[in-house]
């Protein structure tokens, strides 16, 4: 090996390690099958989703969470566009990705410490994929544990596009006011409400509020909602204030029944913004092997 190709290799080495070195990791992690009914010691809240959901904490360096193997790869790598409970395009893998029930079925609890200077995300935050140290940390617990390999790939797949309308984007859209909220703490920090208030079981009225959020985190939203992702192609920047009145989808159930059809013509009457089906390169998560979680 000559000299230039001893130092690339050299280079290449040192790129690795550096990479391992900075890539965060629990401190001490321990995975278990539960019960699917199990709720893990010291949870305090649940994710929201209709009919409930997994339990989970994040608090002051501990991490708490039950869920699938499934559902633990969608926060981990931030999938929107897929719900837990149902098959998605934008989460597949070899022939017998489909044949293993445990993926979808078996339920896993993980404690785990985090480092030093973990943010304390919200439950929001984790849900919505912004908790990036956190997901960084479950990756390479699925890795180390479940010794999951995968790669990413461009496929053409069934996307909503939100775009604006004809003429415009109504009133009712405004650029954000900086407004905040206060904690329990006493702190003042920024309100980064999304938010579907349900009026009651009897009651199909469903009332959105948006503040201070940009429209490609609000379609993230979306996209975790519906049955496909939501692409933002209004062209439109900057962070945004705005409500929506509709009612439910009568032809909907769970959470699908807060974004269907009655949504999206409100959509457009109220702000001048369209939901169109279409298709689009998406990115794609192929799992190339998985097992059965390791002893702790």
């Amino acid at each position: 090996m000559n000299a230039g190709k001893t130092l690339a290799v050299a280079a290449t080495g040192i790129a690795a390690l550096l990479v391992a070195a900075v890539a965060p990791q629990f401190e001490v992690a321990s995975v278990k099958k539960v019960n699917a009914n199990a709720v893990p010691d010291g949870s305090k809240s649940q994710d929201g989703r209709g009919g409930g959901g997994a339990p989970f904490q994040i608090d002051h360096g501990r991490f708490s969470y039950t869920a699938t193997f499934y559902e633990l790869v969608l926060r981990a790598y931030g999938i929107r566009g897929c719900r837990p409970q149902s098959e998605c395009a934008l989460v597949t893998g070899g022939p017998d990705w489909t044949k293993q029930g445990w993926i979808r079925n078996d339920r896993f609890e993980i404690q785990a410490k985090t480092p030093a200077g973990t943010p304390d995300y919200t439950a929001l935050q984790f849900l919505g994929g912004q908790a990036t140290q956190v997901q960084l940390m479950l990756q390479a617990l699925l890795t180390d544990r479940f010794n999951l390999k995968l790669h990413r790939e461009q496929r053409e797949l069934s996307v909503y596009a939100l775009t604006v309308a004809k003429n415009g984007p109504r009133a009712n859209l405004k650029k954000a006011t900086g407004s905040t909220t206060q904690l329990k703490d006493g702190s003042m920090v920024k309100d980064t409400t999304i938010f579907f208030r349900s009026a009651g079981a009897n009651d199909p009225s469903i009332h959105l509020t948006v503040r201070n959020r940009p429209l490609r985190e609000f379609v993230d939203t979306l996209s975790s909602l519906m049955d496909r992702r939501v692409l933002d192609r209004t062209g439109l920047d900057g962070e945004f204030d705005f409500e929506v009145d509709y009612e439910k989808d009568p032809d909907a159930t769970g959470p699908a029944s807060l974004v269907g059809s009655t949504m999206i013509s409100a959509f457009q009457e109220q702000l001048g913004l369209k939901l169109e089906a279409t298709k689009a390169p998406v990115e794609v998560l192929v799992i190339d092997h998985v097992e059965q979680p390791s002893e702790n």
